[in-house]
């Protein structure tokens, strides 16, 4: 198993790399960072593991579709809510 090293704060620093990081790990600190409520429809999804990094340009729009293009992932923003479908 991979220690995750990501929390709120560290969201600050980028690029941010996560490496076989669990997706609630990942979305966690981006839903905090954009003060959003995160649901998860499909709680297996939760436990879905990527390689992903994220830049500081980076909207949340981008960060969605970016996430989106995994297989195993979607992902729909809905005014204060990150829906994981």
């Amino acid at each position: 198993n991979i220690e995750e090293k990501t929390d709120s704060a560290s969201l600050a620093q980028f690029p941010l790399v996560y490496e076989n990081a669990e997706l609630q790990n990942i979305l966690t600190p981006i839903a905090g960072h954009f003060h959003l409520q995160l649901t998860y429809q499909n709680e297996s999804a939760r436990h879905i593991r990527l390689f992903l990094q994220l830049e500081k340009n980076m909207s949340l729009d981008d960060i969605i579709e970016l996430l989106n293009h995994f297989e195993k992932v979607n992902i729909r923003h809905e005014g204060q809510t990150l829906i994981v479908e």
